[in-house]
């Protein structure tokens, strides 16, 4: 099984415990049926089993993540992506595990039929310094520390997030210096990844100081909206 380059931040996983009940906090009290439709943590075994389908560790991070809570379903009685379990910006409602097998599936094969290395290749000669880190696409965030370039790692997209609209937000798994950092590609609109955050702990300590600040995320401002059915929820408005 491939061990990819370990994550330079050792506390990766302490880190998102403490940001994730900052942000889930915030929907607990002021978006209590988003909040609600987060499903309860991934067993262990769904761990391994999505670690054995992958062919690869997720990253701490998001095994933390799911282990305390295993995605988000819609609103009780409301619809599943327009209020509520979308409570992330553009949409995005958080998969559970199974979801994100089949989507992580489905990026293998793109990869494939794009002629990339799958997990199988890669395992044979692990190279930090492959061909595609010589591109700086994302120079504007060379701080926040982007050094590579996600294209070239298909097979490695985790997806763990999408929207109706057929976007998906996803952790590259690919050794090297993009392993753990987030990204969101619109497949439906035949987008390219656009970078969201260094990691999870990141991405979601970013969102919770746009909610408390008042600040935006990608030009969307969070807000606690009352949906027709009188849904308390966390909508993203954008203000072009």
């Amino acid at each position: 099984m491939l061990d990819p380059r370990p994550h330079p931040d050792a506390d990766a996983p302490e880190r998102i415990q403490g940001v994730w009940r900052r942000f889930a906090g915030l929907l607990r009290t002021h978006a209590p049926d988003s909040h609600a439709t987060l499903r309860p943590g991934a067993t262990p075994g769904q761990l391994a089993a999505l670690e054995a389908g992958l062919g690869f560790a997720p990253h701490p991070q998001l095994a933390v993540l799911l282990s305390l809570h295993n995605g988000a379903g819609p609103v009780a009685g409301g619809p599943p992506y327009t209020s509520g379990g979308g409570f992330l910006p553009f949409g995005h409602r958080l998969s559970d595990v199974d979801a994100i097998a089949s989507a992580s599936e489905r990026t293998r094969d793109l990869a494939e039929e794009l002629g990339q290395p799958g997990v199988a290749e890669l395992a044979a000669d692990v190279d930090a310094d492959d061909e595609f880190a010589e591109f700086a696409e994302f120079a504007e965030f060379a701080d926040a520390g982007v050094h590579d370039y996600p294209e070239g790692h298909v097979a490695f997209w985790v997806p763990i997030s999408d929207t109706v609209t057929g976007a998906v937000m996803f952790v590259d798994h690919h050794p090297g210096p993009c392993h753990g950092q987030v990204f969101e590609i619109d497949f439906g609109n035949g987008g390219m990844p656009e970078f969201w955050a260094v990691d999870l702990a990141h991405l979601f300590g970013v969102l919770a100081d746009a909610w408390e600040s008042g600040g935006s995320f990608r030009g969307h401002w969070p807000s606690a909206a009352t949906t027709a059915e009188g849904h308390r929820v966390l909508e993203w408005d954008f203000r072009g």
